[in-house]
This record gives structure tokens, C-alpha cells and sequence, in this order.
């Protein structure tokens, strides 16, 4: 049978270019609904342990819209889909994390054309919100001791009375060295701050926002006792924990307590890392300086702090150092 060829203008070949039309137009459909969406990845961990938080709520926004949630899985990660704002260009949107038991934690995240980095979101622990220093202000949180035993005595306020002795033993020592008042480390007590694994310290420091943590146990000695200290920086000056023991230390007045002074040295150093971290060696060699004049023997990492902080500072040789 011969083919019959059918004219441009028939109405079967306009019905085939509509349909053909409406074909397409249904596949981009489908196609943006596919791929207009994008994906924020990330993680939720404890700021203390770096463990994964498992059942946090993580939402992004965009100003005060909600672009999407999404709780994070046993091992903290999470993934939300969202539609990006419309936009030629960078944009930053907001992330929220939050769980029962965490204050909550947010972050800007910078996004362009929908595409984001992977985040990760550090959650403190609620208990120890009361634990924080002040901004900017250069502070040593001292943790829970463990007590002496079988001594029939309460010693649930050990951290409030090392505090008391690590101010009052440290504050004439760095009064006589003319330490300004803004470089001398505050200390406060955190009974909640109660470490299972010593290591621990130097994350707890640094999610607190304080330059060392102290924590350690009390043993009875006569009438007085001894303290083993184990001193962690927030900025790894300690490859470990720097422990010190003093001898003898009337506890039961702190004001007149005396404590070893390596102690005291190792909480400058942390001080003194701090400033370095923040691009400040002249002041950091400052404080270096007024522990070096505190002991004998200067310990390395007090003599690789300064070597570090000597060569970001020209001419750092005139700060010279001070005899103890």
C-alpha cells in the first residue's frame, strides 16, 4: 500500500507538535523537581568527648525561614535537602543544632548557588554552661578533684577551695613581676566538670573558651594533704597533661595555701599560648617571661613557646627575661 505523506498544516501534524511540545515541557518539570534541590551535609559531636550526637535537631535558614531539618543518626551526621534562595551569587544561610541535654549551637553557612561545605557542629553539654569565663578575659577552669579517702570529711566543694589556692598562691607571685592585672588568668570552679579520661582537658578548655583546665585528686597527708594537678591547655602547648604535685597544702584555708609553683608556670604557659594564637608574641613573651622568673629550671615547653613567639617578633631579643 502506498504511503500517504501527510500535509504541514493537517491537523494530525499539529496534534504531533503538541504533543511533542507538551512532552517536553513535562520532562524539564521533572527534571528541575529532580535536580533543583540541594543537599547541606554535615555532623553534630560533643565539644568535651568529639563524640557524635545522636537525635540533635539540625535546621537551616535562610533570615528567619526554615529551609529544611533533619535529626542527626547515631553517629551524628545528618543531611538535609533544600530548595537555594534564588540568587546570583554567594549567599549565607544558618544552621541550628539542638538536644535536650546540649545548649544550643548555630553557624553561618556560606553558600553559592546552593552549594555548601560540609559542617561540623559542636554541642556543649548543659551542665556546663555555668562553667564559662567571661569574654575575653583569660581564665583557668578548675574541674573535680578526686577527694581523699576514708577521711570522714566533706570535700564536695574541692574545686571552689584549689580555685581559692591557685589564686591566692599565684596572684603575689606575678604582682611582684608587674604582670598587668589583664594578663593574670582567673580561675573558676566547675564541680560538673568531671572528666572520665585525663586527656580530655585540653577539648574541655578549648570548648569552654578558657585557656587551661585543671583537674586532678587529693590524697590526706597528716593534717594537710597533697595535690596531684594535671594542668591541660586549650592550645596543645602539653603533648599531655602537665602533672604536678604539691605537698602539704592547707586546704582548709586556701587564702594562705601554698601550691608548687611548676603549677603556676604551666597555667602561664597556657596563658602565653593563647596570645600567641591570637598574633600577639610581644605580649605572649611578656607573660613567657614572668614564668620563667618563677622556677630554676625552665621546662621545654616553656622554652618552645618562646622560640616560637622569638621568631614572629623582630627584634624579641630585647624583651630579654627575667631571673628568678
Amino acid at each position: 500500500m502506498p504511503l500517504r505523506m501527510e500535509r504541514p498544516g493537517s491537523s494530525c501534524a499539529r496534534a504531533r507538535r503538541i504533543a511533542a511540545a507538551i512532552l517536553a515541557v513535562a520532562v524539564s518539570l521533572h527534571a528541575g523537581s529532580v535536580f533543583a534541590d540541594s543537599v547541606f551535609v554535615g555532623t553534630v559531636s560533643d565539644a568535651v568527648t568529639g563524640q557524635g550526637v545522636e537525635g540533635a535537631k539540625v535546621e537551616l535558614f535562610i533570615g528567619s525561614q526554615s529551609l529544611g531539618s533533619d535529626p542527626t543518626n547515631p553517629s551524628g551526621g545528618f543531611e538535609i535537602s533544600f530548595k537555594p534562595p534564588v540568587s546570583n551569587g554567594p549567599s549565607d544561610l544558618r544552621v541550628e543544632a539542638s538536644r535536650q541535654d546540649y545548649a544550643t549551637a548555630g553557624s553561618i553557612v556560606p553558600s553559592v548557588d546552593g552549594a555548601t561545605e560540609f559542617t561540623t557542629l559542636r554541642l556543649l553539654p548543659s551542665a556546663l554552661l555555668g562553667c564559662r569565663p567571661p569574654p575575653n578575659q583569660h581564665a583557668v577552669v578548675v574541674g573535680a578533684f578526686l577527694p581523699p579517702a576514708g577521711t570522714g570529711q566533706n570535700f564536695a566543694d574541692l574545686p571552689s577551695r584549689l580555685a581559692d589556692a591557685l589564686h591566692f598562691s599565684l596572684r603575689p607571685l606575678v604582682q611582684a613581676k608587674h604582670l598587668p592585672q589583664n594578663l593574670q588568668p582567673r580561675f573558676l570552679k566547675c564541680a560538673k566538670a568531671d572528666l572520665q579520661m585525663i586527656d580530655l582537658g585540653k577539648d574541655l578548655a578549648r570548648a569552654l573558651n578558657a585557656d587551661a583546665f585543671v583537674s586532678g585528686a587529693v590524697a590526706e597527708q597528716s593534717a594537710r594533704f597533697t595535690v596531684s594537678a594535671y594542668v591541660s591547655d586549650a592550645y596543645e602547648v602539653f603533648a599531655e597533661p602537665e602533672a604536678v604535685t604539691s605537698t602539704a597544702v592547707d586546704l582548709s584555708l586556701p587564702a594562705v595555701a601554698q601550691l608548687n609553683v611548676e603549677t603556676h608556670v604551666a597555667i602561664l604557659a597556657s596563658v602565653a599560648a593563647g596570645l600567641a594564637k591570637a598574633k600577639d608574641c610581644t605580649t605572649a613573651i611578656e607573660v613567657i617571661a614572668a614564668a620563667e622568673s618563677l622556677v630554676s629550671a625552665i621546662p621545654a615547653y616553656l622554652s618552645d613557646l618562646r622560640k616560637k613567639c622569638e621568631a614572629a617578633v623582630p627584634n624579641s631579643g630585647l624583651l630579654g627575661t627575667h631571673s628568678p
